[in-house]
């Protein structure tokens, strides 16, 4: 092998481990609360990336949640500007929602209009018991507003 296939498959092997991250999330909205979960997820696996799945694609998300998924590098916040008062740095929300979780039942108000209460870390949040509402959209269930 000359040097140089030496040194691309070196640098092949080193990007494929990158990419391979045993920690990753699936992100999962067939449900409210695996919606919801998925967020708690997120934050305990220290990921920010996928939260752009979890906003209504069409946009019908408050600025909470708007700010929340605005922490993905690929999500374009609506109603969540740079110095909304609601942005969120991700250790911020790591620290908020790594020990957040359901803290009942899902009360649904409509076929695509959910409610789901949770309990959250007040001293990193600002809050500890919160209502979460989704929305159901395209067979998924998005985060509108908490």
């Amino acid at each position: 092998m000359n040097l140089a296939a030496f040194f691309f498959s070196i640098l092949l092997s080193l990007a494929l481990v990158q990419c391979q991250r045993p920690n990753a999330v699936t992100v999962k909205q067939e449900s409210p609360e695996a919606t919801l979960n998925s967020v708690f997820e997120l934050a305990r696996a220290a990921q920010v990336s996928p939260l752009h799945q979890l906003c209504d694609p069409l946009g019908r998300n408050d600025g909470d949640t708007d700010c929340l998924c605005a922490l993905s590098p690929i999500y374009t916040p609506h109603t969540c500007s740079a110095n909304s008062h609601n942005r969120l740095l991700p250790a911020a929300f790591f620290k908020c929602f790594a020990t957040a979780e359901i803290s009942g039942e899902v009360v649904y108000l409509s076929e695509t209009a959910a409610q789901l209460p949770f309990r959250a870390n007040r001293q990193y949040c600002g809050f500890a018991n919160e209502t979460m509402n989704l929305i159901y959209e395209n067979q998924r269930w998005y985060l509108e507003g908490f």
